[in-house]
């Protein structure tokens, strides 16, 4: 009997195995894939083909430092290989001479296909040699190697028909969701990246990027739901041993030390983050994120002329800057008294970061007796999640560093109406 109820039980465990649906395959895009050729000069003398030789070389050097695409040197006119595709997107180009001046403008497009998907014109001094190729190239790849950039739009739109992966995780696709959280900052998109992360992770346990995002997202996740100053260490220990895991794996990676530096800076440890952010920007000098990252960092800590550099910059250069960007200038349009600029950064960067720009829009309104704006942020400034459990002042104290312009902006939010008791703790 005992033998005959286990070979029963052996018969309904394999039924209930082979029974049992399982998530359908689906034909999921891969990372894209791009080839560069050489740039069409169109001169009327032999200064201009000297002005862009190597370009194309450059470009593909500085797209394969983004871990989410290929690049490769194509010198046919073919956009295929021994009958296979070459890749997924060709990058053309001509250079002309004019007046003193090269003037390169980059094309991309489908591979087989003639209308162009992203085209951007740069102006080069005629004579200004290698650094003018560095500058271009790594302008034309800060567009093309974002991850809200033409290359993914295709990966993009494929996860808006697809809410569900249902076991079709792949590294690509929860780089895409990791990227749309981080541009959005909603709770939705956080959880879509942290399903599509946790699961991965899984069957790839030593992905660097994977355990990078990973510990990206429980640093956040630790933000948002304990007290400033009260932080369980044990679960920063554990985002630590995740890029320990990560950087050991890849240490390379540029997006895994920008995360790192992230994770560093809300551990308290701004020196490391300081030199970790330094290490993202040596190994993809075109990783926008990361100067954005590093510039919110400085100037929260006070004026930082090199951080409002880093955050124009990256502002101008990215193809739609998303709303955190702003944070470093609307901290110092604050500072510096430029109201107007401060309220217009403001409300640019409360679309992901209530936080800071309910704040910055609220103080800045209030000094120009500007009251419908003011009244506006003063309701969305209240509603904000942290600030209602913990109080405004902790909070702020937490984020910012500049202790002074702390002080200064808790007594100009009393002035413009708010508690004592809100600015202080819990209400």
């Amino acid at each position: 009997m005992v033998v005959f109820a286990a070979v029963a039980l052996a018969i309904v465990l394999t039924l209930g195995q082979v029974l049992q649906p399982r998530p359908a395959r689906l034909d999921v895009p891969e990372r894209p894939s791009i080839a560069v050729s050489e740039f069409v000069v169109v001169s009327e003398d032999d200064t201009g083909p000297r002005s862009v030789a190597g370009l194309a070389i450059e470009l593909v050097t500085d797209l394969r430092l983004f871990e989410n695409l290929d690049a490769v040197y194509w010198q046919g006119t073919s956009a295929t290989f021994d009958g296979a595709p070459l890749a997924g997107f060709q990058l053309t180009g001509i250079a002309r001479a004019e007046s003193g001046l090269t003037r390169v403008t980059a094309s991309l497009r489908r591979s087989g296909s003639d209308p162009a998907l992203w085209t951007k014109t740069l102006e080069l001094k005629v004579g200004e040699g290698e650094q003018s190729i560095d500058e271009t190239s790594r302008t034309f790849s800060e567009q093309l190697g974002s991850l809200r950039g033409p290359l993914h739009q295709d990966g993009l739109h494929w996860l808006e028909l697809h809410p569900d992966l249902a076991g079709n995780e792949t590294e690509y696709l929860c780089a895409l969701l990791f990227g749309s959280y981080r541009a959005s900052g909603r709770i939705d998109d956080a959880a879509r990246a942290r399903d599509c992360v946790s699961n991965l992770l899984q069957r790839e346990p030593d992905s660097a990027l994977l355990l990078a995002m990973s510990g990206a997202l429980l640093v956040d996740d630790l933000r948002a739901i304990q007290a400033p100053g009260n932080f369980d260490p044990e679960p920063m220990q554990q985002a630590a041993r995740l890029f320990e895991r990560a950087l050991a794996a890849d240490a390379t990676s540029s997006l895994v030390w920008e995360l790192y530096a992230h994770m560093l800076e809300n551990s308290g440890r701004f020196s490391e983050a300081d030199a970790a952010y330094g290490s993202a920007g040596q190994l993809n000098p075109a990783n926008l994120d990361a100067a954005a990252g590093y510039a919110r960092m400085l100037v929260l800590a006070g004026r930082s002329a090199k951080g409002i550099s880093l955050a124009r910059n990256a502002i101008e250069s990215a193809l739609g800057p998303p709303a955190w960007y702003f944070a470093a200038p609307a901290m110092e349009a604050l500072r510096s008294g430029d109201n107007y600029s401060a309220i217009a950064y403001g409300e640019q960067l409360a679309v992901t970061d209530a936080e800071l720009g309910t704040v910055v829009a609220t103080v800045a309104a209030h000094r120009i007796d500007a009251k419908d704006v003011l009244n506006r942020h003063f309701v969305q400034l209240l509603d904000v999640t942290r600030f209602r459990r913990f109080g405004i002042l902790p909070v702020l104290r937490q984020r910012i560093r500049d202790t002074v312009l702390v002080d200064q902006i808790g007594k100009e939010l009393e002035a413009a109406g708010v508690t004592l008791a809100a600015l202080s703790g819990r209400f």
